[in-house]
């Protein structure tokens, strides 16, 4: 067997995992083998926590991506996401954001998500939820609410941002209030989460961990000082 051909098992075996620790070993394993695998790169990031090291692996997997994806992305075409080069390139994309926001280096995440929503006309990325969790954080409010027009009310992300940023600009009172009801009516369960009044789900539904993972990211914009909840 050659070295392509054990990368591409490994490759295999790490996908088929739910274990970090044997994802971790594999793609180090990988990456002995050749170190500029951005699969590999992508999969050891996934697997360890938010740190230097993680955003440094994503870092050198989008510079990897990005040469190949060149081409594909100066062409614009209407759906990169739908091309196996350009869908890995976003997903390098969307991960360095967050990684980067929870470095606290705000800027350079919103520069990430600016750059994946221009590839992104459908909304089928986390582009505009890092848009509005970074925008909180940098306190632009009012930016949030301008960004909140462009969005439906059933918008999770637009529907939270609109109601912290609102409270946050006029106090409580009936704009507030309209907005947090909308905010409530895109995800019931959402505010249980961020109370701690539901635990973490064990083995839930995907949707169940999405709107769990959506409310440890907003948790912190909602208990600032200014706070609704």
């Amino acid at each position: 067997m050659d070295a392509f051909e054990r990368i591409e098992e490994l490759l295999d075996e790490a996908y088929l995992t739910d274990d970090p620790a044997e994802t971790e070993r594999l793609a180090r394993e990988i990456l002995e083998l050749d170190d500029n695998n951005a699969e590999a790169l992508i999969l050891l990031a996934d697997s360890v926590e938010y740190s230097e090291e993680k955003t440094a692996l994503l870092e050198k997997a989008r510079d990897i991506l990005a040469d190949e994806a060149e081409e594909l992305l100066g062409g614009l075409p209407e759906n990169i996401l739908e091309d196996e080069t350009g869908m890995l390139y976003i997903a390098v994309l969307q991960r360095l954001g967050f990684a980067l926001f929870s470095d606290g280096k705000n800027e350079e995440a919103l520069t990430i998500a600016r750059e994946i929503e221009q590839y992104d006309p459908e909304g089928e990325t986390l582009a505009r939820t890092l848009i509005y969790r970074v925008l909180l954080e940098m306190g632009k409010d009012s930016e949030v609410l301008r960004e909140a027009l462009k969005d439906r009310k059933d918008n999770l992300a637009a529907a939270h941002a609109r109601a912290i940023a609102t409270f946050r600009l006029s106090g409580p009172g009936k704009a507030a209030n309209s907005a947090l009801w909308d905010a409530f009516s895109a995800g019931p369960e959402i505010p249980f989460y961020i109370l701690g009044f539901m635990p973490e789900p064990g083995n839930g539904s995907d949707e169940e961990d999405e709107a769990y993972n959506f409310a440890v990211l907003f948790e912190d914009a909602w208990s600032s000082d200014n706070r609704l909840v």
